[in-house]
């Protein structure tokens, strides 16, 4: 993103009741007890990393990726508490201070599952250069779970299902995807 678009960056929190009906999906159950390798993008304070740590035991590695500096610290600050309470889930979290558009999904570490948050409105050009990125970085069988906003390419992300999910400023909308090819 450049400066004139982080105008369209968006902050809510997704509440762990909502992260938990969001992974506890039947449509996608069976590929995310395979997953290995969870994709935050938009992490802000690391909830959802953190929480997806909690949930899929079976992962072996947590990127959250942020733009926002002080999002990105406060992330930084629960990891670094994790080593006293839970160190096996400290050492699967990595949080990183950068644009998502410069993270390769596929090297070194090649995405299974891609949580994105959504750009707020008006931001269609920011969408489709993420799914543009995601066509070329994503393995087939990658699971995409696209908060609020849905995803323009049917064909390479095919449609799980969507559902209603709460969260700290309403209930929102989660479309599942996989892709295809």
């Amino acid at each position: 993103m450049n400066a004139e678009d982080q105008k369209y960056l968006l902050y809510g929190e997704t509440t762990f009741d909502g992260l938990y009906s969001m992974l506890d999906e039947p449509a996608i159950k069976e590929d995310l007890e395979k997953s290995k390798i969870f994709y935050d993008l938009g992490s802000g304070t690391g909830k959802v990393s953190v929480g997806a740590s909690l949930l899929l035991s079976n992962l072996e590695k947590i990127l959250g990726i942020e733009l926002v500096p002080t999002l990105h610290e406060t992330a930084n600050q629960v990891t670094q508490k994790l080593p006293q309470t839970e160190p096996s889930l400290a050492s699967k979290l990595e949080f990183m201070n950068k644009n998502f558009f410069d993270v390769d999904f596929s090297y070194p570490f090649p995405a299974d599952v891609i949580f994105k948050t959504c750009l707020i409105d008006n931001a269609e050009h920011l969408d489709l250069k993420l799914e543009e990125k995601m066509k070329k970085e994503l393995k087939p069988g990658t699971i995409i779970v696209s908060y609020i906003k849905s995803m323009q390419d049917i064909i390479t992300f095919l449609p799980l299902i969507s559902k209603r999910v709460p969260s700290s400023f309403g209930g929102m909308t989660v479309h599942y995807y996989r892709k295809v090819s």
